[in-house]
């Protein structure tokens, strides 16, 4: 039987291990040229993702490219300008629904 400290030691490694064999596998069966096209690479993810979050943004091959942090930063924009508004109804309409269940088992036979 594997101690304890040797055994979480163990678990550990197979924790960092596991992911990195799976990068190393679909690298090298990505590249193959007969993949191209079907299964990118991990590496082309991560330049897909580079170039969708910072890329420069314009019109051009690509309209998306360079359009994720100005996404974000409009959808926050709308959240906090909706926040307040939420607040005023939110509360209301919500203890109006709980009376009305209340009301309901109250008024059924």
């Amino acid at each position: 039987m594997v101690s304890s400290p040797l055994k979480s030691l163990w678990q550990a490694s197979l924790g960092l291990l596991v992911p990195a064999v799976v990068l190393v596998v679909w690298q090298v069966v990505g590249s193959m040229p007969h993949m191209a096209g079907i299964l990118p690479t991990p590496l082309q993810v991560v330049a897909g993702w580079n170039t969708w979050m910072f890329g420069t943004a314009g019109m051009g091959l690509n309209p998306y490219s360079g359009t994720w942090l100005s996404n974000v930063q409009y959808s926050s924009m709308l959240w906090r300008r909706a926040l307040p508004w939420r607040r005023s109804w939110a509360c209301p309409l919500g203890c109006s629904l709980g009376g009305v269940a209340c009301s309901c088992t109250w008024s059924t036979p």
